[in-house]
């Protein structure tokens, strides 16, 4: 999702279309393995001259994949998104958006999108003069608040993502546990920086 493919990232997509191609049929095997290096390395080419269109390719999600397929390729970009640990805001608006538009049910994309929250950290963006992003946008897309001028809605967006985070304290994940501290704390940033909302 960031400009520059990691190791971590390139093993996980690596993963992925083995997967593809082993779970293909014996007779297309050779051909889905070409079809995607081929797929990969052009799309690594294109990043790399930042020819790269995020709005091409959800066309072309929409045009010729199914909506498995389609789910199978935001799960795709969270695990890419996770393989380094660390988001920006770019990368989970970016997906935010990317889900919206290929048609993925907002539900799940959520429950998708918490788990891959729960295992990275977040990076703010800066700002033009080098200072950071102002906090309640950070919060905003950080939680994936959706509704923040509804103070109703917000609220009640507010409250779910407490009882979600407040049930994985409890946990034997330490990681997981100590994540969702975290989120409990930003979650509560959150409340007292748009209680004027």
């Amino acid at each position: 999702m960031d400009d520059d493919l990691d190791e971590k990232e390139g093993k996980i997509i690596k993963q992925w279309a083995k997967e593809q191609v082993e779970s293909s049929p014996s007779s297309k095997k050779d051909e889905t393995k070409k079809r995607i290096n081929e797929d990969i390395l052009g799309a690594v080419k294109k990043a790399k001259s930042k020819d790269l269109s995020i709005s091409n390719i959800i066309e072309s999600l929409n045009k010729n994949a199914e909506k498995n397929e389609k789910y199978e390729a935001i799960e795709l970009a969270m695990k890419v998104l996770q393989a380094d640990g660390v988001a920006d805001e770019k990368e989970l608006l970016s997906l935010d958006q990317i889900s919206k538009k290929i048609g993925i049910d907002p539900n799940t994309y959520k429950s998708l999108r918490d788990k891959g929250v729960a295992t990275i950290d977040f990076r703010a963006e800066k700002n033009d003069e080098g200072g950071e992003l102002n906090e309640k946008k950070q919060l905003a897309i950080f939680l994936g608040l959706t509704d923040i001028n509804n103070k109703e809605k917000l609220h009640e967006q507010l409250t779910k993502l407490h009882l979600n985070w407040n049930a994985r304290t409890n946990v034997k994940d330490k990681k997981i546990k100590e994540k969702a501290k975290l989120m409990l704390e930003k979650i509560a940033r959150a409340k007292v920086l748009f209680s004027d909302a």
